[in-house]
């Protein structure tokens, strides 16, 4: 726990929890739902054409 403006927080470190979700995502395993392709793709920063392209499809395939 940390103190913020007076108030007792849980100190989570965000980065590391970040990580461990999309490594849990990359191990999951049934088929990623749409949410989730949307999440891993928005945490690394990616447009649907940069996440795409390692799997060698077009990006309306990411689309669906």
């Amino acid at each position: 726990m940390v103190r913020v403006r007076g108030e007792w927080t849980p100190n989570v470190d965000y980065n590391e929890l970040s990580w461990r979700l999309l490594k849990a995502l990359a191990e999951k395993p049934s088929r990623l739902t749409g949410d989730e392709v949307r999440c891993i793709r928005h945490s690394l920063s990616m447009t649907l054409e940069q996440f795409a392209q390692p799997f060698g499809v077009t990006h309306p395939a990411v689309l669906k």
